[in-house]
């Protein structure tokens, strides 16, 4: 099972949820394609108005070769990881400071 907001390409609706402080907290707009969260007025497909994103799990591909499609990010305590092709990872390390 499963709600829908905008069944049909005539409905465009856009679609908001309210949190205690924000009337904004989630919000989609069906007719651009964008999600917003903490801001109306989203720019790009996934617009965060918020100073820090989190992947909650860390994930190390098993090699640069690893199972992955393009943009995914990974990441564990010694590097960040890109997929820039399919199954193909790209790493920078990170360091303290």
């Amino acid at each position: 099972p499963e709600v829908v907001v905008n069944q049909t390409s005539d409905s465009l609706v856009d679609f908001r949820v309210e949190s205690n402080n924000n009337t904004h907290m989630l919000f989609v707009d069906g007719s651009a394609d964008k999600v917003g969260i903490n801001t109306a007025g989203p720019e790009v497909s996934l617009d965060v108005n918020g100073n820090a994103i989190r992947i909650r799990t860390a994930g190390t591909p098993s090699s640069a070769s690893d199972f992955g499609v393009q943009g995914e990010i990974r990441w564990d305590a010694d590097y960040i990881y890109i997929c820039v092709a399919t199954d193909t990872w790209k790493r920078v390390a990170i360091s303290t400071w």
